[in-house]
């Protein structure tokens, strides 16, 4: 006997979901009151160009 999934499995690897994990994420830093170096810290240390780019990319989504 083959089991069915009665629900497809979402694509965590699409943009779509990059996007709503990124809007997540800023919403909760902002909830949070984290400075743009304790959210860039927890984003794995980046640096600003890509910040600013990840937030960007969040607003415009």
């Amino acid at each position: 006997m083959q089991l069915v999934a009665l629900h497809a499995q979402p694509d965590i690897t699409s943009g779509d979901a990059g996007l709503v994990a990124l809007t997540f994420f800023f919403n909760l830093m902002e909830h949070w009151g984290c400075t743009k170096d304790q959210q860039c810290t927890l984003l794995g240390s980046i640096g600003n160009t890509t910040y600013f780019k990840y937030k960007n990319c969040r607003m415009r989504g």
